[in-house]
């Protein structure tokens, strides 16, 4: 397995991309797949201080799926 430094790098690192990557005008279900996908990920990260941080930040600004630039602002903040 990664050392935390390594799966954080790789984890930002997938999520921006699936962020660059996403449509530019989401069907309502790419948008409810991505936030279930967002959260689920962050249900189930394998470093419990980094979860709980990544759930934390999520409760105070929950994310923005509306479309591609919105999602990736999201993901910067």
């Amino acid at each position: 397995p990664l050392m935390r430094d390594d799966l954080g790098r790789a984890s930002w690192s997938l999520l921006h991309t699936m962020a660059a990557y996403y449509p530019r005008e989401p069907k309502d279900e790419e948008k409810r797949s991505m936030n279930e996908f967002i959260r689920s990920f962050a249900q189930h990260f394998p470093c419990p201080e980094c979860r709980a941080d990544f759930q934390e930040e999520m409760n105070k600004s929950p994310p923005d799926v509306t479309d591609r630039f919105r999602l990736s602002q999201w993901m910067c903040e």
